[in-house]
């Protein structure tokens, strides 16, 4: 017996083979479909109508997506950027910190990771509470608020001094 599963990977479909078969001992073996060489399945799969009515549901909010080709950014509307002080500038609080949060179809921010702090201890906390209290105007994918792991840079740099 053969079963077919078809996997959603954005923004195409993958799939999968898996032949089943009964041994002796009347147990199961399995082989995916890298083992045992099956081609892929015809591009005609692709465009039959459970596919594309597959494609066109929209996702589901509560599932966090790779932020990728097909969506809209999504852009803050509400929060402030944190303000280092001179004597953060004195310490070297300088470059561009590097975030990756997941911003939830509701605007929400939240599972903020600091990938490449400031090196500055106090600014990378100032980053992390302000992105925190950050709202965003969804990602959309297909015309559909999304939620995304989102990576993005905060730059930092010394204004010119006056003279």
């Amino acid at each position: 017996m053969r079963l077919l599963i078809a996997l959603l990977v954005l923004p195409g479909i993958a799939y999968a083979q898996e032949e089943r078969s009964a041994p002796a001992d009347g147990g199961t073996v399995s082989k995916s479909s890298a083992e045992t060489k099956q081609p892929a399945p015809p591009d005609d799969l692709l465009r039959s109508e459970g596919a594309q009515a597959f494609l066109e549901r929209p996702p589901d909010p509560r599932d966090v997506l790779p932020f990728g080709a097909g969506m809209t950014r999504p852009e803050r509307i509400s929060g402030d950027l944190p303000q280092p002080t001179p004597e953060a500038f004195a310490e070297g609080a300088q470059g561009t910190a590097l975030l990756k949060c997941t911003i939830w179809a509701t605007g929400e921010v939240t599972r903020c990771l600091l990938l490449q702090p400031l090196g500055h201890l106090e600014m990378d906390v100032a980053i992390m509470k302000a992105v925190k209290k950050w709202r965003f105007k969804p990602a959309t994918f297909r015309g559909h608020p999304v939620s995304v792991s989102y990576t993005f840079g905060y730059k930092v740099e010394e204004p010119p001094k006056q003279r």
